[in-house]
């Protein structure tokens, strides 16, 4: 990618709680429960983040790890509690993946 988005300029990562993919629009939701939309897509903003400590949940969703609140195993399958009390499936698919990237996240 030639050009970072705009929209990060303005906005540090750390006040960046997660960003979810809807149609080919990005809505990137900050630490005060506000969110910012932006005409990049999901794809852009996870090849960007990396390395930054953001973990690419599902098709739709990234989320900054550090906002993870814990670890939920429950009837075969796993979630991800947030800070705002928000719970994410994990896809059975990427359950494994993630604990290997991720075991701090893992290990409560």
């Amino acid at each position: 990618m030639k050009t970072q988005p705009k929209i990060l300029k303005s906005l540090s990562l750390e006040a960046i709680t997660q960003l979810e993919a809807v149609s080919n629009y990005t809505y990137l939701t900050m630490k005060d429960g506000s969110k910012t939309m932006s005409s990049y897509t999901l794809q852009v903003f996870a090849d960007i983040f990396t390395n930054n400590n953001f973990i690419r949940i599902n098709r739709s969703l990234l989320v900054n790890a550090e906002f993870v609140k814990k670890h939920i195993s429950r009837d075969g399958k796993e979630y991800l509690q947030l800070k705002n009390n928000n719970t994410i499936i994990i896809p059975r698919r990427k359950t494994e993946k993630l604990k290997i990237d991720f075991p701090t996240i893992f290990n409560n």
